[in-house]
């Protein structure tokens, strides 16, 4: 398993109570932030993942996966940006993850 490249990534807090000023330790799941199609196991090659609480990863329509598109968004805009200054070009993001959140 890679170590992520997310600023705050590898923290055993949610990433997103963690931005509203909250620290939410308990019931954390790894997030693959870039998933489908086989995108997750690039996501994790690559250290796009943090962790999220439960009513932020998928129990609530506040969970990224549920419908929480505004929070969603955010964490392809961060993970493409670190991808970018660590891995490669705007160009190399979209050939492994076929789109640019940018």
């Amino acid at each position: 398993m890679s170590k992520s490249i997310i600023p705050g990534g590898n923290e055993r807090r949610c990433w997103i109570c963690d931005k509203l000023g909250y620290e939410t330790t308990r019931n954390l799941h790894k997030h693959h932030i870039i998933y489908g199609r086989g995108r997750r196991k690039a996501s994790e090659h690559y250290g796009l993942h943090v962790y999220l609480c439960v009513i932020h990863h998928e129990d609530t329509k506040e969970g990224v996966h549920e419908g929480n598109t505004y929070w969603n968004e955010i964490l392809k805009q961060t993970a493409q940006k670190a991808f970018e200054e660590k891995h490669g070009t705007r160009e190399d993001f979209r050939q492994i993850f076929n789109k640019s959140y940018l």
